[in-house]
């Protein structure tokens, strides 16, 4: 073997590398009743986020319960069959839970009075549907950033 092989080899030799260190990922709880916004935001979601899902407010608080440490951040349709956003948000209210200021609403419109008053009391982002689907992305990326504020610092 030629010497000087062995020096050229050594030369070109890399270092191990180390294990990446991942930041942990914001988990979302994505709240509606239409079963194919579903779908189609988990699939896309999943790809940054660690995303879970619920059909209405009823169940959505039983995955908030289930994971009462773990969900960053809830993006709920306002309006749904059986127990609604608006329904969901105050009962997280009620516990004085903080994910009640960790909240983002979607809305297709036609709102009750009622319903429209809450959500816009609360401070909180809203998204109106149709949306697009990078700027929902963006804005989800924002509001859980290690350094960000809660999206409703005075909802509740």
């Amino acid at each position: 073997m030629d010497p000087h092989d062995r020096a050229d080899r050594s030369r070109t030799r890399t270092r191990p590398s180390l294990p990446r260190v991942e930041a942990p990922r914001a988990h979302v709880l994505i709240v509606d009743d239409e079963a194919a916004l579903r779908d189609v935001l988990r699939t896309v979601l999943r790809a940054r986020f660690d995303v879970s899902v619920a059909e209405h407010g009823g169940e959505a608080m039983r995955v908030i319960e289930a994971n009462e440490t773990d969900i960053d951040l809830v993006l709920s349709d306002v309006r749904m069959p059986w127990v609604h956003g608006v329904e969901l948000h105050r009962g997280l209210v009620a516990r004085r839970h903080p994910l009640a200021q960790r909240f983002v609403w979607m809305t297709g419109g036609g709102l009750s009075e009622g319903l429209r008053r809450y959500v816009s009391a609360t401070g909180l982002p809203v998204i109106d549907k149709p949306f697009r689907l990078d700027e929902l992305e963006s804005m989800l990326a924002r509001l859980t950033a290690p350094d960000a504020a809660p999206p409703g610092a005075n909802a509740g």
